[in-house]
């Protein structure tokens, strides 16, 4: 069942991860623009075109981050052992590879360019689900 769950989350997101990269510039800043406007009415600032960009730029480096996070959680949930090195190193070389490749297939989506930041924010992102994961279990493991 736990397998069944990480490979679950592992394919949703490596899924999302695609199908966002491959939406041309035009889809995905109304996308992203359509759910900043809505964030930026629930929060206690003036609603102008410079707070919406801002906004906007964060909200777009918090989605790398977080479905990389979601893929790392799996990664790690499928490929852990008691090694928690080689578990972490494997969640980052996997996690990295797929980064730059996704952000290579950008760079074929009209109005899109890759970004070396973005593949360095997105490993960060797995390093960090691996470690929340890893935190979990070590304190599942001790409370047995």
């Amino acid at each position: 069942m736990w397998l069944a769950a990480c490979l679950a989350l592992t394919v949703v997101s490596a899924a999302a991860i695609i199908r966002f990269s491959g939406q041309d510039s035009g889809q995905s800043q109304s996308l992203s623009h359509g759910l900043t406007a809505w964030v930026l009415g629930l929060l206690p600032v003036e609603n102008t075109a410079e707070n919406l960009e801002l906004l906007n730029y964060f909200l777009r480096k918090l989605a790398h981050f977080g479905l990389y996070f979601l893929l790392g959680i799996g990664l790690t949930g499928m490929v852990r052992r008691q090694n928690r090195l080689r578990t972490a190193l494997v969640v980052l070389v996997l996690c990295g590879l797929f980064a730059a490749g996704d952000e290579f297939h950008q760079g074929f989506s009209q109005g899109r360019t890759p970004s070396g930041w973005d593949v360095l924010l997105d490993t960060c992102g797995a390093c960090a689900g691996w470690a929340a994961l890893e935190c979990l279990m070590f304190l599942r493991e001790k409370k047995e």
